[in-house]
C-alpha cells in the first residue's frame, strides 16, 4: 500500500500506414483518424483498422517522503477549496461594507469639531498611557504584570482606532470623501 502507486494508464497505438497516411494530402484526413480515442478496438471499430487500446497499470515505487508530500497536496486542495470559497464569498460583502461606511466630505465646522472630539479622545489616552507607564515601571507579581499586559494590549487597541478615526476625518474634509472604492 504505502510501498507503491498503481496507475491506471491506456495505451493507444496506431499502426505505421494511418501515421504514414496523415502526412500524405492525398488521403482525407478523416478517413485516417475518424475515429476517436474512445472507439479505438471496439466492436464498432475492430482492432483491423490499425489502432490498438490496451489498459496497462504503471506501478511506480513510492518512498515515505513522497507519500508525504502526495498526502500533505490533497491535503492542501481539500483547504484550498474551502478557504477560497469563502474568500471568494467574503470579498464582495467586504467590497460593499467598505463602500457603505466610506468617508462622507464635510463642512470645515463639522471638521473642527470632531478634531477636537479626537483631540480630546488622545488627551484622555495619554493620561491612561502615563498610568500604564507607571504602574509597569513598578515592581509587582505576575498577575499584575499580566492585567497591566492585558491593559496595554486595549490601550493599543484605542490607540490605532483613534489613529484610523483621524485619517478617516482628514480625508473627508480635506479630500471631500477622497475615493469610494479605497480610502
Amino acid at each position: 500500500f504505502l510501498g507503491n502507486a498503481n496507475i491506471p494508464v491506456r495505451r493507444i497505438a496506431y499502426s505505421a500506414q494511418m501515421v504514414y497516411n496523415a502526412g500524405n494530402p492525398d488521403v482525407p484526413i478523416d478517413r485516417v483518424f475518424g475515429i476517436g480515442f474512445d472507439d479505438c478496438g471496439t466492436d464498432t471499430y475492430p482492432k483491423n483498422n490499425g489502432c490498438t487500446q490496451t489498459m496497462i497499470t504503471w506501478r511506480v515505487p513510492v518512498s515515505f517522503p513522497i507519500y508525504i508530500m502526495g498526502f500533505m497536496s490533497w491535503m492542501g486542495w481539500w483547504f484550498f477549496a474551502l478557504f477560497a470559497g469563502v474568500g471568494f464569498f467574503a470579498f464582495p460583502l467586504d467590497m460593499i461594507n467598505d463602500f457603505r461606511t466610506r468617508p462622507h466630505p464635510i463642512s470645515t465646522k463639522q471638521y473642527f469639531e470632531e478634531r477636537t472630539s479626537l483631540g480630546k479622545r488622545a488627551g484622555i489616552l495619554i493620561d491612561v498611557g502615563d498610568k500604564l507607564k507607571m504602574n509597569l515601571e513598578t515592581a509587582r507579581n505576575r498577575s499584575q504584570k499580566r492585567a497591566d499586559t492585558k491593559d496595554v494590549r486595549v490601550y493599543e487597541a484605542h490607540f490605532y482606532q483613534l489613529k484610523k478615526d483621524y485619517q478617516i476625518l482628514t480625508i473627508a474634509h480635506k479630500l471631500k470623501g477622497g475615493n469610494p472604492i479605497f480610502y
